[in-house]
């Protein structure tokens, strides 16, 4: 016991940072490709200078201890070479143990700061033959040791080693085994075929079918070597000879004349045969150069349909044949896409202004940037006009638009931005501020010798608090292929949750059994002074409204603080802003006053977001005249984004007549309705349709009439069809309901009730919307997933 003890206290006493986990990042720098011939002369000594950096990481940094690290370099596909085989002689087959290394250092920090507080030196002697150096770092000072981020630089002088062959495919390598860690086998000499590589100086270029057009720069760099010469096989009369071939479908449109090499004229050697063009070579020409630039090469999509690629082959005597695509065939029409696809969608807030007052983000609200143009001159014909359009209720505060449009009138042939910019604003004004309608000839046609129609725009956009998801720009016109792109998306900076609510008709104190539930979409995000209101749908003949009882109550985590606001109406304000947590505002106890004569049916729950003096009525929309936004706004849909209301829930209220629970209309069976399906489920039975239910254009889900009446317990003959009238009637207790097709009310006993959907008829049968009906024959639970599209009836 006495023995653990001690060699415990003798642990406690080391530092703890000699237990660090020393590392290192490891690479090659001069690392070199080589043809095989000049690798046969490496085989008496390496030209190159190869070296070895170690970048340390997690050092022990002790002050107090001075530390020694070990460092192995083992060779692969080279060797050391004896002493004074080169001159200079080299001394690497003369080290012995202890000998300092000369040619390594310490870099401090990656910069070029050399360390002379640490030493590298041979912990073994090296001799020729050999393939493995072993090396001791050590630190001589205690102030100034290694620390993370410094680089031990390894450098093996040229012509201390040698190639062990000098076959294509051979490598020499390093691997380093040491304190800091192990790495890979690193090349430091690669031996390749001669050869050359071909690139593009720009982008593959666009080509209509049986069109023209000039290609990029065509680049020809050696694989090895200083020259392309020097991977060419001259004949005995040093010539070769260069091939240039297009794929199939397309051929050269350019002469002998037009061909240049490094801006050389070659049209003496160049011959130009369809879709081949060959240029005789003399040794002590161009071939000297370190790359070739062709230029002066046009293409022809000769017989090349759309979508096909063209691509060139550079063919040079004795060197492998290089590929590249060059060309690709487009349609002769206009593109519409965004300039940059990886660029991330920009998402705003909506139901705010520009400036997102009521918020405390700072989004600009500005669009992703869209790129209009034609693929070739000539291809955006002006005799047809062209509309680009967004979504229901996002609006367009300003645009900004730069590029080629042709526009004889303007004194440059095109327009300015400037007159871009009113280009767009008088589309917008004549498409009623909801889209932008060019109309014909307001700009100009390309022809040969212009630039090609091609703009960039983006837009600055605003929503309508009832808009959430993706802003879909489209293209349309006669002259154009309809288009689609996603500029920027809405999201919702608070959601409401707010069920359906089934209450008889009364006069005072009518208790609502659900509350209303407010969440921010993120934790700070609403401003001091944001007020939320909510109403109920006005009526023509009798009223709604909320008796001051409603209590307002925010989640403790959020720390906001809100102020209750206002009689007759729900509404909060907020005083203090949430903070780590979103709030969730809770409105609860809401009693409603209720005149007698309002109809039985759904109501809705309206919602209102106003931020101090109304801030939100500045809106201007682009182009617009007025400086505020109200009933007397030029263009009437503009009022609707000033507003900034919202319908939080089309049927929140639903109110049955005071009679219905005194009359004998009452269900025991649940009926299931899949929609799609040739069948309904009343209980325990399946029942079959010759029509199935259905989700109309406006995404009511539609029930058969008679079908779901007879389900639930009705006498089959007590629902009847008037084909003269086009009208449903059902007789049940006390119950007379008709409905006919084409409208959107239903009357039980005599009593109008509004209708969400009006009756269809489908296949001879009556279609009702799934809450219509359930309201209509005092089915007071009802229930709708929209997952498996399955309407249940209770």
């Amino acid at each position: 016991i006495s023995m653990v003890m001690a060699a415990a206290m003798v642990v406690t006493m080391v530092p703890a940072t000699a237990f660090a986990a020393n590392k290192g990042e490891f690479k090659v720098v001069g690392a070199q490709e080589v043809s095989s011939t000049v690798a046969a002369g490496w085989v008496d000594g390496i030209t190159a200078k190869p070296e070895i950096q170690i970048k340390v990481k997690d050092v022990d940094a002790s002050k107090t201890t001075l530390n020694t690290y070990d460092v192995t370099l083992k060779i692969s596909g080279a060797e050391f070479l004896p002493a004074n085989k080169l001159v200079p002689p080299l001394t690497y087959d003369d080290v012995e143990e202890g000998d300092p290394m000369n040619t390594a250092w310490i870099i401090e920090d990656e910069e070029d700061i050399a360390k002379s507080d640490v030493v590298v030196k041979f912990a073994e002697s090296v001799e020729a033959g050999d393939k493995v150096i072993k090396l001791t770092i050590t630190e001589t000072d205690p102030a100034k040791q290694l620390a993370d981020g410094d680089i031990i630089v390894l450098q093996l002088p040229a012509g201390t080693l040698g190639l062990t062959k000098s076959k294509v495919g051979h490598q020499a390598t390093v691997k380093v085994v040491s304190d800091f860690g192990d790495s890979e086998e690193m090349p430091f000499v690669t031996v390749v075929d001669k050869g050359i590589k071909v690139e593009l100086d720009d982008d593959v270029v666009k080509v209509a079918e049986e069109e023209v057009i000039a290609l990029e720069d065509i680049v020809v760099k050696p694989v090895v070597g200083s020259t392309i010469g020097a991977n060419i096989t001259w004949d005995k009369n040093e010539e070769a000879e260069l091939t240039l071939k297009l794929s199939k479908g397309f051929e050269f449109a350019n002469t002998a004349a037009d061909v240049k090499i490094n801006g050389v004229d070659v049209s003496d050697s160049t011959v130009v045969d369809g879709n081949k063009i060959t240029v005789a070579l003399s040794e002590g020409g161009i071939e000297t150069a370190a790359k070739w630039v062709i230029t002066g090469l046009k293409v022809e999509a000769d017989t090349a349909k759309s979508g096909d690629v063209c691509t060139l082959t550079v063919d040079v005597d004795d060197v492998e044949k290089k590929t590249v695509e060059v060309a690709k065939v487009i349609d002769y029409k206009v593109v519409m896409e965004l300039v940059d696809p990886d660029e991330d969608v920009p998402v705003f807030y909506s139901g705010v202004n520009v400036d997102n007052d009521g918020l405390t983000v700072d989004d600009d609200h500005v669009s992703l940037d869209v790129n209009l143009y034609e693929t070739f001159i000539g291809a955006w014909a002006n005799n047809k006009a062209f509309t680009l359009s967004l979504p229901e209720g996002v609006w367009v505060t300003a645009v900004d638009v730069s590029g080629d449009m042709e526009n004889e009138p303007s004194a440059s042939g095109k327009m300015s931005s400037t007159e871009l910019v009113k280009w767009f604003t008088n589309a917008y004004i004549e498409g009623d501020h909801e889209a932008f309608e060019f109309a014909k000839r307001t700009w100009e046609e390309t022809e040969d010798g212009d630039d090609k129609n091609d703009i960039e725009f983006n837009m600055t956009l605003v929503a309508d608090p009832g808009f959430v998801g993706d802003v879909v720009l489209k293209l349309e016109g006669a002259a154009v292929d309809t288009q689609e792109v996603v500029i920027a998306k809405f999201v919702a900076p608070l959601t409401v949750k707010a069920e359906q609510n089934d209450v008889i008709i009364d006069y005072r104190y009518t208790e609502v059994p659900t509350g209303i539930v407010v969440t921010e979409a993120e934790a700070g995000l609403w401003d001091k002074d944001l007020e939320v209101t909510f109403t109920m749908e006005k009526l023509a003949d009798g009223y709604i409204e909320f008796e001051d009882k409603a209590t307002v109550s925010v989640n403790e985590e959020s720390e906001m603080e809100v102020k209750e606001q206002g009689a007759n109406n729900l509404s909060f304000k907020v005083t203090e802003e949430s903070d780590d947590e979103a709030a969730v505002v809770t409105i609860d106890g809401i009693e409603l006053f209720m005149q007698r004569n309002i109809p039985a049916g759904p109501y809705a729950l309206d919602m209102a977001v106003s931020y101090k003096d109304a801030s939100y009525d500045d809106i201007k929309l682009l182009g617009q005249v007025k400086d505020t936004c109200h009933t007397d706004c030029e263009h009437g849909t503009v009022k609707d984004v000033c507003d900034y209301e919202t319908t939080v829930h089309e049927a929140w209220i639903n109110v049955v007549t005071a009679g219905r629970d005194q009359d004998d209309a009452s269900f025991t069976t649940k009926v299931v309705v899949p929609v799609g399906e040739s069948y309904i489920v009343a209980g325990d039975k399946q029942i079959a349709l010759d029509v199935p239910a259905y989700i109309n254009a406006d995404g009511y889900t539609m029930l058969p009439v008679r079908a779901v009446a007879t389900a639930l317990g009705i006498n089959n003959d007590a629902v009847q069809w008037n084909q003269a009238t086009k009208t449903v009637i059902i007789m049940y207790g006390q119950r007379i309901i008709t409905m006919t097709a084409g409208q959107s009310v239903v009357y039980v006993s005599g009593t109008a009730i509004p209708a969400a959907s009006s009756v269809e008829i489908v296949d001879g049968r009556a279609f009702l919307g799934l809450r219509d009906l359930a309201t209509t024959l005092g089915v007071a639970k009802i229930n709708w997933d929209p997952a498996t599209k399955v309407a249940s009836l209770n």
